[in-house]
């Protein structure tokens, strides 16, 4: 009764202060978008595939095939296809956008994997406290949680802290996938564990009236560490794994995508002890949780095999988390182009470029003029010119390209000398 009170006392004083918060109109969610995407793809399904990059809207690299190229995603490729009498933003999808959701949706395989490990995550919770309840009642069980908890966090700290010294310079794609499965191979080791206790058990409720005066409930210890070591490797690998996959609108989405993988895998769970009821009695006395654990051993080994030809999988280039170093080239073409005098670089000999892309800064004449500074930078207030630039080249000036070139050269080196310390 007192909790309801103060629950309406708190509505209350929310609703009183109801005028003075801000409201913003939504902007939607990425989730919308994949929807979107999905449900165009449904619509367009009797389309034939795009032969053309001028069939698919705003596609700007020119692709027909949407990465990732998985055949079983290829449907999503007809969502960017234009329909002349639809041809509208709102009708149609980009090709942006059917590459995020390829994306998120490849995704699948690997939380697949994670079902079974799933039912190793629910038994941690619920069978091993039952364990431990059935030994002591008067012990306090929160020893195991902080236990967990302490261990899960130690190994996630120890495991990222290395990946963000070496992330750059080693394979991090390769660095995740094995995280995850070292995590899986240690749902095993938990399980030979649990299995190694469980199956003592039934001996010492034979033998003995009282069998709890005759095992430690320390001897729990190791099936809790380990838990927290499969805990701290796989389900921080899939959250990182997540991340170098999917798209920065989606990254957020990572945790509760892979909380439900899990809340699957736990209804999971509750089938398996339907189907293996003659396993389970009344009380721990009277259960066979040995065989369970037995079976939760093979299950996870036969899962972690699965894993490795799934993580072999995604070794294809495509599922790469690098840079689209092409794009980021041509982005940057674009965005210094404007602010670059044109020269004569296409007179020179060897076609020598005066500016680099990748470090961003400005590149001279070292083969001839060595030890000189840069004629001219990139950014606009700083732009030096060349006397008298050269007129692009036609094909009724070939035979005076030497001349020009020659005396293009000379006003180079000239300006140059009067000009060494104002530059």
């Amino acid at each position: 009764m007192i909790s309801a009170i103060a629950m309406m006392v708190a509505y209350s004083w929310f609703l009183l202060g109801a005028k003075f918060y801000e409201c913003n109109q939504p902007t939607g969610s990425a989730i919308s978008d994949v929807l979107l995407v999905i449900k165009t793809a449904v619509l367009k399904r009797n389309l034939r595939h795009a032969t053309t990059p001028e069939q698919l809207f705003q596609n700007y690299k020119g692709v027909t095939h949407i990465e990732p190229r998985i055949s079983w995603l290829r449907w999503l490729d007809k969502a960017p296809i234009v329909i002349e009498e639809e041809n509208r933003p709102d009708k149609n999808c980009t090709v942006a956008q059917v590459k995020e959701v390829k994306f998120l949706l490849a995704m699948v395989p690997m939380w697949t994997t994670f079902l079974t490990y799933s039912l190793v995550y629910a038994t941690g919770s619920t069978f091993f406290l039952e364990q431990a309840s059935n030994i002591n009642d008067g012990f306090r069980f929160t020893v195991f949680y902080i236990l967990v908890a302490v261990t899960r966090f130690a190994i996630e700290s120890l495991c990222d802290f290395p990946f963000r010294k070496t992330g750059n310079e080693m394979n991090g794609q390769l660095i995740r996938q094995v995280r995850i499965g070292v995590g899986m191979a240690f749902s095993v080791i938990c399980c030979i564990f649990a299995w190694k206790n469980a199956v003592h058990w039934p001996y010492l409720v034979k033998k003995y009236t009282e069998p709890s005066l005759h095992i430690d409930i320390f001897s729990l210890t190791p099936q809790f560490i380990f838990l927290g070591i499969m805990k701290g490797l796989s389900e921080g690998g899939l959250r990182s794994f997540f991340r170098s996959q999917v798209s920065e609108s989606l990254e957020n989405y990572g945790p509760p995508f892979g909380e439900c993988v899990i809340g699957i895998g736990k209804f999971l769970s509750l089938l398996c002890i339907l189907i293996f009821g003659s396993w389970f009695g009344q009380d721990i006395d009277s259960s066979r949780l040995d065989n369970y654990y037995a079976m939760l051993t093979l299950l996870s080994f036969v899962n972690l095999q699965i894993y490795w030809l799934v993580a072999y999988w995604y070794v294809d280039d495509q599922f790469s988390p690098e840079l689209d170093c092409e794009a980021l080239t041509e982005g940057a073409k674009d965005s210094i182009e404007p602010l670059v005098l044109r020269s004569f670089s296409d007179q020179m000999p060897n076609k020598l470029q005066y500016f680099s892309v990748l470090t961003k800064r400005t590149l001279s004449f070292s083969d001839k003029m060595p030890n000189n500074p840069p004629y001219f930078s990139v950014f606009r207030r700083r732009t030096r010119s060349f006397p008298g630039p050269a007129r692009p080249i036609t094909p009724n000036r070939l035979d005076d390209v030497q001349e020009q070139e020659n005396e293009q050269i000379l006003d180079l080196k000239i300006f140059d000398c009067e000009h060494r310390d104002v530059l």
